[in-house]
């Protein structure tokens, strides 16, 4: 048979002794209503607030993390950009560079068939030993347009040293004939030298001074003239069936049938109407009564056509 256990520590049974004392008083925090009010005490403890505290403590390092992140990302991106930008000015530094320390080494010359490469270079007077910036384009513009034939200039640098000119020529609308004497003339009225290895296909004009290269009819008479030359080149039926033009002050626009001669007036109307007229005419009368049989057709009046 066992023994009971038995505690001689004195320490011990002191220790016991104590708590059992205070146990037994009222106000203890060990009897039981001290444990209720221990529990109200702790269960009024709420751990919301240091819940929060932490959770916000661990969203703000997170917040610090990622500006910290961002912080060297912009860096990086306004460092490129300031490479990014030298490099362009170093690059655009060296090109200006070349560019003003090179010489001409090129003429292009494009949109001319009446004036020649040579006679537009030499008209031009383009220095080769200076760079193309030291050049004065608009004098030399000026210079070329100079040319009969030129009626606009323009130029225009290709880097690092070439230039090109570009060249809108004038347009002759007849070959004027006065005794020996020939000339082109455009729809201005300027006068230009007649060309034997490149004569446009133009009808002749007769009624009109031969004056000197770059001169310019201005009467009202020619600008009538004029008009309706401008017109016959757009009419492919009149263009391939009026081979001579003239001007008479009775009749005003008279012209020439490329077949048998006969005389067209055309007067001084629209254009564009009596060439129209003309058309008709050529198509559905003159295969029935035959071209030999005329002598004059008169396109003056509109809606009807005279001949004799």
């Amino acid at each position: 048979m066992q023994e009971p256990f038995e505690n001689n520590d004195p320490i011990n049974k002191d220790l016991l002794d104590e708590y059992l004392k205070r146990a037994a008083e009222p106000d203890s925090p060990l009897s039981d209503e001290g444990d209720t009010v221990s529990d109200k005490s702790t269960s009024e403890i709420h751990v919301t607030e240091p819940a929060e505290s932490l959770v916000y403590a661990k969203k703000l390092p997170k917040n610090e993390e990622e500006k910290s992140e961002k912080q060297p990302k912009r860096k990086r991106r306004g460092l490129y950009t300031l490479i990014g930008v030298l490099v362009l000015i170093i690059g655009f530094s060296i090109g200006y560079a070349r560019f003003k320390s090179s010489n001409t080494s090129r003429i292009l010359v494009e949109g001319n068939y009446y004036t020649s490469n040579e006679d537009i270079l030499k008209k031009a007077s383009i220095p080769s030993d200076v760079s193309p910036d030291s050049v004065d384009l608009y004098a030399v513009i000026n210079r070329i347009e100079q040319l009969p034939f030129i009626k606009r200039a323009d130029i225009a640098i290709i880097p690092p040293s070439q230039l090109k000119i570009t060249i809108e020529e004038r347009k002759p609308i007849a070959l004027l004939l006065q005794g020996t004497a020939k000339a082109l003339v455009d729809e201005d009225g300027l006068v230009m030298p007649q060309l034997h290895d490149k004569t446009p296909h133009v009808p002749l004009l007769y009624g009109f001074p031969v004056n000197r290269v770059n001169d310019t009819l201005k009467t009202k008479a020619f600008k009538q003239t004029a008009r309706f030359l401008s017109a016959l080149q757009n009419h492919p039926v009149g263009n391939a069936t009026v081979s001579e033009v003239a001007w008479s002050d009775k009749d005003g626009v008279v012209a020439m049938s490329t077949e048998n001669g006969v005389k067209l007036i055309f007067g001084t109307e629209d254009p564009a109407e009596t060439l129209e007229s003309w058309e008709a005419f050529y198509a559905q009368i003159v295969p029935k009564v035959g071209i030999d049989n005329l002598a004059e057709v008169d396109l003056r009046y509109k809606g009807q056509v005279i001949t004799r």
